[in-house]
């Protein structure tokens, strides 16, 4: 090339850099937008997770709650109250005391 075609190919070269690194720059942020979508999206999809597992969690302590065993072991097993004097305390050497 010679020294009059570098020339006039100068500013065309340096607008075609300034706009290649803008929209460079343009897609690096669109990439940035684009993940922190995905990381509002995750961490919502936690809360939920979470939201879940607390219910399940109390749903079991109702489930396992002395009430529940009681009315479950009355009503649907042949279990009642043990009456006074029913309950034995056993040790290793004996009878611990009697009710």
């Amino acid at each position: 090339m010679s020294q009059n075609q570098v020339k006039t190919m100068k500013p065309f070269l340096s607008i075609f850099l300034v706009m290649l690194f803008l929209f460079g720059l343009a897609f690096i942020k669109m990439e940035i937008r684009r993940m922190s979508y995905s990381f509002v999206k995750l961490a919502q999809k936690e809360k939920q997770l979470r939201n879940q597992e607390r219910e399940k969690s109390i749903v079991l302590a109702k489930m396992t709650g002395p009430e529940r065993v009681q009315l479950v072991a009355s009503e649907k097993l042949p279990m009642k109250r043990a009456a006074q004097g029913q309950i034995i305390q056993m040790t290793g050497d004996g009878i611990a005391f009697i009710q």
